[in-house]
């Protein structure tokens, strides 16, 4: 079986092969995340209590979001892709995916991801490999997206 995924950039697309989350537009920070949690499963179990930032009006700036997540996740690296908050870890070469607990937050509500299930990325092989998922074709369409093939096994 096949599945097809579009992408605006080629950043959404790494951050799709590798394993990430994409979340919300965080260009004008978050309210409501300071004193939720976000918990994590993958790369590495662990999790992050939002505190206060350098915002006056209680707003979690990115910059807040990226050194609380990264200091209390580690194997975690946080940047953004178009504004939205990107998730992926922080190893080189890649290895493992990020996942979030199952558990409802608030935290993962205000970020943008789903509440009640585990929300993890999948490391994507590329073409040569004998097991899904696997890449199988890359292609850039009439609107400048990228659309993606992925064997599925």
């Amino acid at each position: 079986m096949f599945s097809i995924h579009k992408f605006r950039d080629v950043a959404e697309v790494q951050l799709y092969l590798n394993g990430g989350l994409l979340g919300v537009d965080v260009n004008k920070g978050v309210a409501g995340l300071i004193g939720t949690t976000l918990s994590f499963t993958s790369p590495a179990v662990g999790a992050c209590l939002f505190v206060a930032g350098t915002a006056p009006d209680g707003k979690l700036l990115f910059g807040d979001i990226k050194t609380q997540i990264e200091a209390a996740v580690a194997s975690v690296k946080v940047y953004q892709v178009g504004g939205q908050i990107a998730l992926v870890h922080s190893a080189i070469p890649i290895t493992l995916p990020v996942a979030l607990a199952a558990a409802p937050s608030d935290a993962k509500k205000l970020l943008g991801f789903a509440q009640n299930t585990a929300t993890a990325g999948r490391i994507i092989k590329d073409h040569t490999a004998l097991v899904a998922p696997r890449l199988d074709w890359w292609n850039t369409t009439n609107d400048g997206s990228h659309a993606i093939l992925i064997w599925e096994g």
